[in-house]
């Protein structure tokens, strides 16, 4: 918990980064009660240009240290790449400022020790930009899997298949920390937690087919077993074509399964125990987008913190689901099952 008061006041949030930071920004317009969004920093001067005059923001910078140095600011809102979450997560803790970090929290375990390190010495909140957790379909179904619907889930399959050209920061490792399991898996293993509990071993195997502009890999398969006795399974690829991209959740307990499906927002429920207040998600597709999840979590972490409360997805959870990237990546180079938590050296 924040060892700050709580505020009594809409927060003032200073934005940095215009790419995923652009659906920040949407979403924060649309909560004035709880939010302004006050600066925007970014590199790419008309990206910043495009969002202060789209929002009404009259303070724009291409120096983060005019963020930091801002005492109306409450919050940074960081939309940046891998390698820039480290030094500008800890430089806005020491400056007293909440913290809103895109996933992952990392590049290493090591980087992220050392954010939520500075971040407890400050007393100040940070809080993971894991926005999958919000999509309807995605909270539906922890609701229904939480209710026992299902029973206790022991299989999960996970996959995020889908194919285009990776070009940016993404393409090297110094910068990403790795390929799409640092990137898009991340997302996945933070879904894969929350519903299912902690992992206890993780054996993977990755290569790059497609994208060799990539010094990362470009597809993983993981399979995990859990503390609860669970297993599953996790595919992950940037170079999967088909027909449509797809992202999927496969949930299996002994009283039937939950599917779910976030390019359709689909929910595909079947359970041996229907109730009739179940009719209406045997199948059911959800109108929440990326834009609009993103607005939910934003609103979720700014409501807490106006509150007071820790927030719904902590460092500690991004540290997670990183931790679950960074064993796989150990598994992969060594071809042997990885238990966690990790002990030693963890990077790359």
């Amino acid at each position: 918990m924040t060892n700050k008061p709580p505020f009594q006041r809409p927060l003032r949030v200073g934005l940095v980064g215009t790419g995923i930071g652009s659906l920040h920004a949407a979403g924060i317009a649309r909560m004035p009660q709880l939010a302004t969004l006050a600066a925007i920093c970014g590199l790419d001067a008309a990206a910043v240009n495009a969002l202060a005059t789209r929002y009404g923001v009259e303070k724009t910078t291409s120096r983060y240290e005019d963020l930091l140095s801002d005492p109306s600011l409450d919050v940074i809102d960081l939309c940046v790449p891998h390698d820039e979450h480290m030094p500008m997560a800890i430089a806005a803790a020491r400056a007293g400022k909440h913290i809103l970090i895109e996933k992952p929290l990392a590049r290493t375990l090591e980087e992220a020790d050392a954010i939520l390190e500075a971040v407890q010495n400050a007393g100040v909140t940070l809080m993971m930009g894991h926005n999958q957790r919000y999509y309807a379909h995605h909270a539906r179904a922890k609701a229904l899997i939480d209710a026992g619907v299902i029973g206790k889930p022991y299989l999960i399959v996970a996959s995020v298949h889908v194919h285009g050209q990776i070009d940016g920061f993404r393409r090297f490792l110094k910068h990403a920390g790795g390929g799409t399991l640092i990137d898009s898996g991340v997302h996945r293993f933070d879904l894969i937690r929350w519903i299912m509990g902690e992992v206890e071993t993780v054996f993977a195997q990755t290569g790059r087919f497609l994208q060799m502009q990539m010094e990362g890999e470009d597809c993983a398969v993981v399979t995990l077993r859990f503390r609860s006795g669970a297993i599953g399974s996790f595919s992950c690829s940037w170079s999967a074509k088909g027909p449509a991209p797809e992202e999927t959740l496969q949930i299996f307990g002994p009283y039937g399964s939950i599917y779910t499906e976030d390019h359709t927002r689909t929910l595909r429920l079947f359970t041996e125990r229907p109730t009739p207040e179940l009719e209406d998600v045997r199948q059911f597709v959800f109108p929440v987008d990326q834009a609009e999840s993103i607005r939910r979590m934003l609103e979720a972490h700014f409501t807490h913190l106006q509150q007071g409360l820790p927030p719904p997805i902590t460092g500690m959870d991004g540290r997670a689901s990183l931790e679950l990237s960074m064993a796989s990546y150990r598994s992969a180079q060594t071809g042997q099952p990885v238990h966690l938590p990790l002990q030693g050296e963890n990077q790359r």
